[in-house]
């Protein structure tokens, strides 16, 4: 939701454009939490190992049947490198999209973006690591330790050649990671999102990964003053409703209404990839 300029929370009130900007920044890290935990209770799934999903399958973020997809975690440490073997793709579109922690892409992996190293080895990084990695290869710091893979190559009208190239994205482990687990957090879906208990889990939910965006210290700021104040009964009381009742639904609405430009039955979302200090397309 769109952001407004609002006087700081008080102890005295509880101020509802500072709730809603507090509300819908830490949304953003719990939805990744969330689906964190979801991948990886699936059978066979694991850190540094890639799903290679159905062709045709639409139960995934953002589906597109003109492509094979391919998902990881991607979990490093100080001394431990994830690589990233790339095939050679001629004639059709691909990708490889890192997203960090908060949602946030550290970049893409194809022909476009890397025209002198288009497919290969990639090498992941902890933020200041001196790992080394093998001769060759293109290093890519992560921003944290942790980092999503969503991947993705064009059918065209060979859908067997597609398949065959999606098995060729391979990723192995240089060594083995210290991998903490996903932060504590209430579970929820998007029916039924959380009230005050989201703040419950502040400290863990924003110190486990750090956040780019330029503002992040005045939202943090803002959901841990909202946090402070959800420990006190009354203050809850109000939060809860002022959540349930004013901040979700227009939230919810502004999700499905106004997020995205519909075309052809489809929905595209508007921004997506870089944020800024524009939070609230990030928490679409």
């Amino acid at each position: 939701m769109p952001s407004q300029q609002a006087p700081a929370t008080t102890t005295s009130a509880v101020d509802l454009q500072t709730v809603t900007d507090a509300y819908a920044y830490l949304l953003g890290r719990a939805v990744v939490v969330r689906q964190e935990r979801t991948d990886l209770m699936e059978p066979g799934i694991g850190y540094n190992v890639i799903k290679y999903n159905r062709v045709g399958a639409a139960d995934f973020v953002n589906p597109n049947l003109d492509v094979a997809y391919m998902e990881a975690w991607i979990a490093v440490d100080d001394k431990t490198a994830v690589l990233l073997e790339v095939p050679e793709v001629i004639g059709r579109y691909y990708t490889a999209q890192i997203l960090d922690e908060w949602g946030e892409v550290i970049t893409n992996i194809n022909e476009r973006n890397y025209p002198s190293h288009p497919h290969g080895t990639f090498a992941f990084v902890a933020p200041g690591s001196t790992v080394k990695i093998p001769d060759g290869a293109v290093r890519i710091e992560l921003h944290s330790r942790k980092a999503k893979m969503l991947a993705r190559v064009e059918l065209k009208d060979d859908r067997d050649g597609a398949v065959t190239l999606q098995k060729r994205f391979l990723m192995k482990t240089q060594g083995t990671p210290a991998i903490l687990p996903a932060p504590p957090m209430a579970s929820f879906d998007n029916e039924a999102l959380l009230g005050a208990e989201l703040f419950d889990d502040v400290d863990a939910l924003i110190d486990s990964a750090p956040d780019v965006s330029p503002v992040a210290p005045q939202l943090q700021a803002k959901a841990r003053e909202v946090a402070r104040l959800a420990k006190d009964a009354q203050h809850r009381k109000s939060l809860n409703l002022m959540i349930k009742e004013q901040i979700v639904p227009k939230f919810q609405q502004y999700a499905a209404t106004q997020s995205g430009v519909t075309k052809n039955q489809w929905v595209a979302t508007i921004g997506t990839g870089n944020y800024g200090a524009d939070y609230s397309r990030q928490r679409d």
